[in-house]
């Protein structure tokens, strides 16, 4: 079964088969929830459990989007442990651009 999981990731590339909500804390603070999901990737599959992510102070007069992502290890990575995963505050901001293998 596991060589048919990675040649189907190999076919289809990398993705999320369920789950991985992303949520902000309540109150707000620079913390996020991500919960428990499945993923597919060529590395493997993987099911990490639920985590708390803290993300990098907010600029304060722009917006800045950050990728969460799971890294080839299947471990959940966000801009704090990944410093590429932090995007730059603009007016109107982009996603940082990463590479696949980031």
């Amino acid at each position: 079964m596991v060589t048919l999981e990675t040649e189907l990731a190999d076919a289809i590339g990398d993705t999320i088969i369920s789950g991985f909500v992303v949520t902000a804390n309540a109150p707000a603070d620079m913390k996020v929830d991500v919960a428990t999901g499945d993923a597919l990737m060529a590395a493997g599959r993987f099911t990490p459990a639920g985590i708390e992510l803290t993300i990098p102070t907010a600029d304060p007069a722009d917006d800045r989007i950050d990728i969460i992502c799971i890294a080839d290890d299947g471990v959940i990575e966000g801009p704090t442990e990944n410093a590429s995963l932090k995007g730059s505050p603009a007016g109107t901001p982009a996603p940082p651009a990463v590479r696949a293998d980031t």
